[in-house]
């Protein structure tokens, strides 16, 4: 039975409260909205998300002013964090505000101003020895993307280590196989990605190629758009994303089921995911893209592999259906796009290398002159033309290779800087005293942005806001977690 004081530390203060609902709806509608919204490329739509990250992180922090000044650190999952994780905290918030810091006086000291209506730039005084951008208005709504994504982070690592309910009244000792708040995003998240591959199977099966039904994409191709992604790639990215964490919350709650005496092996709402695992891992084929199909069988084959023989003891049940899983994945996915794929696979390769070569080429002359600051974020398409070798080259708007485009915009200095949040992004999911996960849970996690990081090396998942985003969703679990290597049962 519960003490007075016991029950007294569960309640929280109505503003905390509010505060603390607020932030929720706001993760989960940035969540929900952001493939939605024609992936989010458009100038509206990322400015209104960035909006929402931006009052998710001012919500944040009157989150923390309110527990520090009322003591009310009881409310959050007690993780114990040693001081080598405290201190890895505080090293990625100083750094990841310096990159921000990076966009943002590039903005402000920017060399040139590009006017697209007239193909021109217009040049202005600046302070070489600081960052500078070639292009000051899409440099600042890379900044103010980057701010809202920052805020979106922050405001995730906060509220998933919130108690729900149920569990500030829990016994000590009870430890649920994922935090409930955790449990619930994944959830939201799954469903909101089987609905959008099923919207894009019967769309691409429809014949359309208007996005969601509604208005065209960029190009008149009926196989450039899949979904409300113009651009197959971005639609493959997106799945590719989505449906590892899905697998990982069946796997973790199937386990949990099985430690149950109340639930027959195989029943349960979670039961449910698989058919979303399906969809997307369909989808993902489905929209075409040679990268998606390769990443999503790379990805749908480690993960099998990976959680029979390395996801501890497992009983016939899940093995028969992490196979089946594989089989019907890729099965359906390649039946329903077949011919489409032999034709791109068996086409002429050499078409599709040439013009990526031109680009990498034309893109290491602009790192060539501008070594240590680039030439400002979101700069790469105005400065692109100036270094084709004829103007019958084409124009492109992106470099199809992130690594690459990232020391195009932020030079050797912004590009070291991320690397250096990846390594601690990685290095924390290590450590012990997080956000308690199942280890098979965490690896699935880290496959999930090894492949997104893999394919970023061949194409710009990370120039498109609701992949991005979603590359902060993966990356804000693997920081705030910590794996264990089974369930832990009160």
């Amino acid at each position: 039975m519960e003490t007075h004081s016991q029950r007294k530390r569960t309640r929280l203060p109505r503003s905390y409260q509010n505060l603390d609902f607020a932030c929720g709806v706001l993760i989960l509608l940035i969540i929900v909205l952001s493939p939605w919204l024609f992936g989010t490329t458009e100038r509206w739509s990322v400015l209104t998300l960035s909006v929402a990250g931006l009052l998710l992180g001012l919500s944040t922090l009157g989150k923390a002013v309110i527990r520090r000044s009322r003591h009310l650190e009881d409310c959050l999952l007690d993780t114990g964090a040693s001081s080598f994780r405290r201190s890895l905290t505080i090293v990625f918030f100083l750094g990841s505000s310096l990159l921000l810091l990076f966009a943002f006086i590039s903005a402000l000291n920017a060399r040139a101003t590009y006017i697209p209506q007239e193909n021109r730039f217009e040049y202005h005084e600046f302070i070489s020895w600081l960052p500078f951008s070639y292009d000051r208005a899409r440099s600042w709504q890379m900044f103010w993307m980057y701010a809202g994504l920052a805020g979106f982070f922050w405001g995730l690592f906060d509220w998933i280590h919130g108690r729900t309910g149920d569990e500030r009244h829990e016994n000590a000792g009870r430890q649920p196989v994922l935090p409930g708040r955790l449990k619930m995003l994944l959830w939201i998240l799954s469903l909101n990605g089987a609905l959008l591959a099923l919207e894009g199977i019967l769309q691409r099966l429809s014949g359309t190629t208007k996005l969601l039904w509604l208005r065209e994409g960029y190009w008149d191709h009926p196989l450039s758009s899949f979904a409300s992604f113009s651009y197959r790639g971005n639609a493959a990215q997106y799945f590719n994303l989505v449906w590892p964490m899905t697998l990982g919350l069946w796997w973790c709650l199937q386990q949990e089921a099985a430690h149950s005496t109340r639930m027959r092996v195989g029943s349960g709402p979670h039961i449910l995911l698989l058919p979303f695992v399906i969809l997307m891992t369909v989808a993902a084929i489905y929209t075409s893209s040679r990268g998606g199909m390769i990443i999503c069988a790379g990805l749908l084959l480690a993960s099998v592999v990976m959680l029979l023989f390395f996801g501890g003891k497992t009983n016939r049940f899940v093995k028969v259906t992490l196979i089946s899983l594989l089989l019907i994945g890729l099965g359906g996915g390649v039946y329903l796009s077949g011919h489409v794929l032999r034709a791109r696979i068996g086409g002429n390769q050499q078409q599709n290398i040439e013009p990526r070569a031109e680009i990498y080429k034309n893109a290491q002359k602009i790192i060539t002159d501008y070594p240590w600051y680039g030439t400002g974020p979101g700069s790469f398409a105005a400065i692109y033309q100036l270094y084709r070798e004829d103007s019958s080259e084409v124009w492109h708007a992106y470099l199809h290779n992130d690594w690459l485009e990232m020391r195009v915009n932020f030079g050797w200095i912004g590009f070291v800087l991320a690397l250096a949040l990846l390594g601690i992004v990685i290095t924390k999911s290590f450590l012990p005293a997080g956000l308690i996960v199942p280890r098979p849970f965490q690896s699935l996690l880290l496959l999930n942005l090894g492949g997104i990081l893999l394919h970023a090396r061949f194409d710009f998942p990370l120039q498109i806001y609701s992949t991005l985003l979603l590359v902060f969703l993966v990356s804000c679990l693997l920081f705030a977690s910590s794996p264990r290597s089974a369930l832990q049962r009160g």
